[in-house]
């Protein structure tokens, strides 16, 4: 959440807006470095064998769906495209900037950046690591 979230402006750390301060000018290119803001859901990755991708995306939408976070807001339209039906969550909690956690389908669920992620003991594998590398170094 945050100001700069309720607007549609995500911002990867405070370091960034210190750093912002002392720029006086600023180049685009042609290639789609900017955006309209309006972000979607690129791919979905999905590594536990036994939970199907609208599995996945119930338990992530129906976490998000009361959030105006623009992430939130791709993660549960998304939920919807693919006709995933969402649910009120329980014992839902959130760490401002970090994440959330809550309860879908008796099933604990657990959404944020991710040293939260890290923070909560879920570690990726060498593979699954490579595989999110290669999409952050493409952008998404």
């Amino acid at each position: 959440g945050g100001v700069g979230a309720a607007h549609g402006i995500l911002i990867k750390g405070g370091d960034v807006l210190e750093h912002a301060a002392g720029v006086d000018t600023i180049c685009f290119d042609k290639t789609g470095t900017l955006t309209t803001g309006n972000l979607t859901v690129a791919q979905v990755l999905r590594w536990a064998a036994d939970i199907t991708e609208k599995v996945l995306m119930r338990a992530v939408g129906s976490a998000e769906r009361g959030s105006e976070h623009p992430i939130a807001k791709a993660l549960t339209s998304y939920a919807q495209l693919i006709g995933v039906q969402t649910v009120e969550p329980e014992d839902f909690v959130t760490s401002a900037g970090q994440g959330l956690q809550c309860v879908v389908d008796s099933r604990a669920v657990l959404l944020g950046n991710r040293s939260w992620i890290m923070e909560n003991g879920l570690l990726l594998s060498v593979d699954q690591e490579e595989q999110v590398r290669s999409l952050e170094n493409k952008g998404h």
